[in-house]
């Protein structure tokens, strides 16, 4: 916990799709996020309102869209802790698992990014437990948690539709096996669940405008239909890899990851046929990315952590168990929680695009008659940020250039038609380099510099930079 607030408070910059969704959050009034965003940003409509409600009572900060996604996962430890405890029937290994969960770096990270993906991990414990609550509890209160439950996860997050369904699917099951239960005690949550997203797929998802566009920018995280190619098979294993290595963050190391995650499934008989519901619905994000219904990138498979972890951890903890002298090995048990601690303390605080920095430098240097070029990438997290600076606020000699990818050029063509001292602000650049191997930003800066303009003032940061150049 210690560790994502510190990184809220160190409140770094929006890099660009968190200033983009930022914008929509600030700008719109509330009746129009129920609307399709600008920008082709795409978020939960309840994920929408609380964030307008925070930027309503404490401002339009960047750290006040934070509190939310924070909140969300300070919650989900605990929450997480009960699920492993229900799950696996011991406290070590609840322990364990809550340790190494709150020292993810990739749940850190989004803990204190404004989207929704923080929520997506606490909606997916949340429906799991209340699942196995609802299961194990007496009387027509838990019927209306275990459906409210539900009802509200879908206006919250997306992949709340694939934890209904295994849940739906595993208590249905479970009641048939009980025949003395009662057929409602099935069908109203789940019936209730479904009306719930026929009104918001209904709303919020037919026909929405930007569809295409998401399918086509994850068009490459989708598996190959064909089984029978190499293609298949190379997907699945990077989607393996992207489970393992990239939710639990171990990176190149992830086969050891894989092999623990393997043996936590041989071993989870404690669990019985409650490991479907920690298992099922990473075979149907599977299944969704054949199928080309739901992209499987690391951001959009976060929701999993809580259940990879769990299965990690239980297996770590039968490969212990086949070991005679237990207590000469025992440090074995905390290895996970080390090597963790050590990734997310190296990365700590985390920076993407900072261009708050280089808004900072600019404003104490700018001179009234200076030029300001912001780069196409940059231009959204430049206009959330331009209002906390005065001089660069007060600016009106302001040039946004456009994406010329295709055509690096053009972008040369906007600046050397400015006159005059123009400091150039870049953030987000594109990645691809050209055959020199420069990227767009060292390739418009070693062109001007090489042309004649001299380079007066400049600051470098962490994804972000900013140049004044004149000639």
């Amino acid at each position: 916990m210690a560790v994502a607030i510190f990184n809220f408070i160190y409140n770094r910059s929006l890099w660009l799709d968190e200033a983009m969704l930022a914008l929509n959050i600030v700008r719109k009034p509330l009746y129009a996020l129920f609307k399709p965003l600008d920008m082709n940003q795409v978020a939960p409509i309840g994920f929408l309102l609380v964030e307008k409600a925070m930027t309503m009572a404490f401002g339009n900060q960047d750290w006040v869209l934070r509190i939310f996604p924070l909140l969300s996962f300070l919650v989900s430890i605990p929450l997480f802790y009960q699920l492993s405890y229900r799950l696996t029937g011991s406290k070590l290994i609840s322990l364990v698992s809550c340790s190494v969960f709150s020292l993810l770096l990739n749940l850190i990270r989004y803990a204190t990014e404004v989207k929704q993906y923080s929520t997506d991990v606490l909606v997916a414990i949340a429906i799991v437990l209340s699942t196995i609550l609802f299961l194990e509890g007496k009387g027509k209160k838990w019927i209306v948690w275990f459906a409210l439950i539900g009802v509200f996860s879908i206006w919250f997050s997306n992949v709340a539709v694939v934890l209904l369904f295994t849940a739906g699917l595993y208590v249905s099951y479970v009641h048939l096996k009980k025949k003395e239960e009662s057929v409602y005690k099935t069908m109203v949550p789940v019936a209730a669940w479904l009306a719930s997203f026929a009104v918001y797929y209904l709303f919020f998802i037919h026909n929405h405008p930007a569809q295409k566009m998401m399918s086509d920018y994850w068009s490459n995280t989708f598996i190959p239909q064909n089984i029978f190619s190499a293609d298949f098979y190379s997907a699945v294993w990077e989607k393996l890899q992207l489970v393992t290595g990239g939710l639990l963050g171990l990176g190149r190391f992830w086969p050891v990851a894989l092999f623990f995650v393997l043996a936590g499934i041989v071993s989870a008989v404690k669990m019985k046929e409650r490991v479907f519901l920690i298992l099922f619905p990473v075979v149907l994000h599977f299944m969704l990315a054949y199928f080309k219904l739901y992209p499987f990138e690391l951001r959009l498979i976060l929701y999993l952590t809580p259940f990879i972890v769990l299965l990690y951890i239980q297996g770590v903890f039968w490969i212990y168990s086949l070991f005679e002298k237990k207590l000469a090995i025992s440090i074995f048990l905390l290895f996970p929680t080390i090597v963790c601690g050590y990734f997310v303390l190296s990365a700590v605080p985390v920076e993407k695009e900072e261009i708050k920095r280089c808004l900072f430098y600019i404003d104490k240097k700018i001179a009234p008659s200076n030029n300001i070029y912001v780069y196409y990438s940059a231009r959204p997290a430049y206009d959330f940020y331009k209002g906390d600076y005065i001089n660069v606020y007060k600016n009106d000699k302001v040039f946004f250039g456009k994406s010329s990818r295709n055509n690096w050029n053009n972008y040369i063509k906007e600046i050397t038609t400015i006159s005059g001292t123009t400091w150039i602000v870049f953030s987000h650049v594109y990645s691809v380099k050209n055959k020199d191997g420069l990227k767009e930003d060292a390739y418009i800066t070693n062109y001007l510099i090489n042309s004649g303009y001299q380079v007066q003032e400049k600051i470098i940061c962490k994804g972000a930079s900013a140049y004044k150049f004149a000639k």
